[in-house]
């Protein structure tokens, strides 16, 4: 659009108003005596003419002034959907021009803003740690889910709360206060009771404003349960292996000593000493036998190699049974057997055996004379379940959440004297893993137990049918 300055937009009214003043100026230089009425008028006239001239360029540039407010307006609250009009004066106009251009510039930069948010809180949002930002005051600036999650803090929006209300861990907030007073980098490891104990291992780093004044601190944190986990089960492992192969070898090597200063002269001793060897030689084959099997059982492929077979169950658990017969008639323990004959799944059937053994050959070693071990089979819901319940000395609570570790011991002493590796149950677990199944435990103090093995299997109606 064309535009004409503002002295030019007014310069009509003011030729106008001039040349009303020029002729009455002349007529008093002429010496024109006019009526005092027509000097009123003329007055009047050029009064009247100088107020409309005045009132149209106040109200042109009052209008366009008004329309360039409204748009900076609304460019304010973050509107740039109207750009300013600039109306013909090309003073205004170049206002708003560049008012428009500021606008556009304005608007690239607060979706450029705003994408770059939206991706960060989505990055946010992704990471594998948690992340949390405090302020001075203990008030939330930012927290991902991962944080709220190992916080125990609800998923609702929690930024502007006071951290101190939203969680009331003790042991986490004395370390959030250390961290606002250090206002320094710092670390450690805080355990949370939330529904289960977590142990994280926390990261904190003091947070800047952009003029440099300290605003909180900034905290990045890690569970590191598991992997504490594991590093205990590995150190019980490594004192376990030791303790458990030095007892025998140290029985071994006694003997063998005692043979060599002179008891093997005398035949009734030196028989005492090598039955001694026989047993911790057996024990220490028996030992390092259920470790291998344990380093086998770890690799599933055990189990995906062509060893899954479909396989008659309650035939499997009945030969089991069968084996057991003699050691169970020692103590006048009966044996109980429930299954349907038809019942077939597809398992690893030297695993599955070697799981039942370990089970009742525990259940009968833990129960007194006289008592009944039972031992039950079903498939529900594409699961093989079988059961193993006895009558014997059962197992404390806190207890069960271990007993399937290498080399863990409810009665340490009872375990050894029975001949037991502390392996077994640790076999068990592992047998039945390798099929991508769980084991499971309940037990009462002194009423027994029962321990379940929950295998996902491919059910067949018939047997004899589905090998055809």
């Amino acid at each position: 659009m064309k535009h004409t300055t503002y002295f030019w937009k007014v310069f009509p009214l003011n030729l106008v108003l001039l040349t009303l003043s020029t002729i009455a100026c002349l007529f008093v230089a002429n010496g024109l005596v006019m009526e005092p009425d027509k000097i009123v008028f003329i007055t009047f006239t050029i009064l009247l003419t100088s107020a409309m001239l005045g009132v149209i360029a106040s109200s042109t540039v009052k209008k366009s002034l008004k329309d360039i407010a409204q748009g900076a307006a609304r460019y304010a609250i973050g509107l740039f959907d109207k750009p300013v009009a600039g109306w013909n004066i090309k003073e205004i106009a170049d206002i708003a021009e560049k008012l428009n251009k500021m606008g556009s510039e304005l608007k690239g930069r607060i979706s450029a803003g705003a994408n770059e948010a939206q991706s960060g809180d989505a990055v946010f949002a992704c990471l594998t740690e948690g992340i949390l930002a405090v302020d001075t005051n203990y008030v939330i600036l930012k927290i991902n889910p991962v944080a709220k999650l190992l916080l125990d803090i609800p998923s609702a929006k929690v930024e502007g709360l006071s951290i101190k209300y939203v969680h009331k861990r003790s042991e986490f907030l004395k370390f959030v206060d250390e961290g606002l007073k250090a206002r320094t980098q710092i670390s450690k490891e805080v355990t949370i009771d939330t529904p289960r104990e977590r142990i994280i291992q926390i990261v904190q780093s003091p947070l800047y404003k952009s003029d440099g004044e300290y605003w909180g601190q900034v905290m990045s944190l890690n569970d590191v349960t598991r992997l504490r986990r594991l590093e205990n089960l590995r150190r019980d492992f490594a004192a376990n292996v030791s303790h458990e192969l030095r007892t025998p070898i140290t029985s071994i090597q006694a003997s063998v000593e005692t043979l060599l200063s002179g008891a093997m002269n005398d035949r009734q001793p030196a028989e005492r000493f090598l039955r001694g060897v026989s047993r911790n030689t057996k024990r220490l084959s028996a030992i390092i036998e259920d470790l291998l099997s344990l380093s086998r059982l770890e690799n599933k492929e055990v189990v995906s190699h062509g060893l899954l077979v479909d396989a008659p169950i309650k035939e499997i658990l009945q030969k089991i049974l069968n084996d057991m017969v003699y050691k169970a008639t020692e103590k006048d323990i009966k044996l109980e057997l429930d299954c349907h004959d038809d019942l077939t799944a597809s398992i690893n059937i030297v695993l599955l055996e070697r799981a039942l053994a370990n089970l009742i050959d525990n259940a009968i070693n833990y129960s007194d004379n006289g008592k009944v071990v039972w031992v039950s089979s079903f498939i529900q819901d594409n699961t093989l379940s079988v059961h193993v319940r006895d009558q014997g000395y059962g197992i404390e609570k806190k207890h069960l959440e271990r007993i399937f570790e290498r080399f863990y011991r409810v009665d340490g002493a009872r375990s050894r004297k029975l001949g037991g590796t502390g392996l077994g149950l640790s076999i068990v677990k592992h047998s039945i893993l390798a099929h991508g199944g769980k084991v499971t435990v309940e037990s009462v103090l002194g009423e027994g137990s029962l321990f379940s093995m929950h295998i996902p299997v491919k059910i067949y109606e018939n047997f004899e049918r589905a090998t055809a």
